[in-house]
């Protein structure tokens, strides 16, 4: 997988066009993307591009399995998401490699616990800096 991620550096490439090199050098053909759902729009986005380039995708936002807080939490309202519940509907649907898209902080971290297979981060959740935290621009 090293020699793999080496050979898929591209200078001045968009991270999705190395992902793409990565998972094809790999031979990888079947994405998996974990999503937010307040991400949705960009995970269809993601999708088809990928798509597009030849592999096969599949998505699955944070509701899939939600809980009612109150369950963990008296008197709370609203749903929880299910990051476990994510994972295995990606595994069920065979996916070869994961991207997580706005997953919330923990949430990645459980998604990634029980991903049966290699995962990375595409797009971070940053509510406050748009997903962009300032001490990691040049301005």
């Amino acid at each position: 997988m090293m020699l793999v991620a080496d050979k898929s550096y591209l200078p001045g490439a968009e991270r999705i066009d190395e992902l793409v090199t990565f998972a094809k050098q790999m031979n990888y053909s079947k994405i998996g993307i974990a999503n937010c759902v307040r991400f949705e729009k960009q995970a269809v986005l993601l999708e088809s591009i990928l798509q597009e380039k030849g592999l096969e995708t599949t998505h699955v936002n944070c509701k899939i399995g939600k809980w009612q807080k109150e369950t963990l939490v008296p008197n709370a309202k609203g749903m929880l998401c299910n990051p476990a519940a994510q994972a295995q509907f990606l595994s069920d649907n065979q996916s070869q490699m994961n991207l997580v898209v706005g997953l919330c902080v923990g949430h990645d971290m459980v998604f990634g616990l029980h991903s049966k297979v290699p995962t990375t981060t595409l797009v971070v959740k940053d509510r406050k800096d748009q997903h962009i935290p300032p001490s990691l621009t040049n301005e």
